[in-house]
């Protein structure tokens, strides 16, 4: 069998440089990257309801890395820092 870059023994993928309390989320150049579901689930939302928020604007698109699509969590960040300001007339 072929060993891939994962070492499965102690949960750590040494090319993203994560251990056992990240699983598949990644780095970028210092950002955390989600997926689609962690974002949803850090919302308190649907994936669909996720989507929604996309299509609408509200949210940036998600980045397209292959066929793996992941949201930087700042993105999430500034959009819930944007509901806080807007919830409590533009002071956060």
């Amino acid at each position: 069998m072929k060993q891939s870059n994962r070492d499965i023994t102690n949960g750590r993928c040494p090319d993203l440089g994560h251990g056992d309390d990240e699983g598949n989320i990644g780095h970028v150049g210092g950002e955390r990257l989600l997926r689609v579901k962690e974002a949803a689930d850090t919302l308190a939302i649907s994936v669909r309801a996720f989507y929604r928020l996309v299509a609408d604007g509200q949210l940036p698109a998600p980045v397209k890395i292959g066929r793996a699509t992941r949201i930087p969590l700042s993105d999430l960040t500034s959009y819930i820092g944007n509901l806080k300001k807007e919830r409590t007339g533009g002071a956060a």
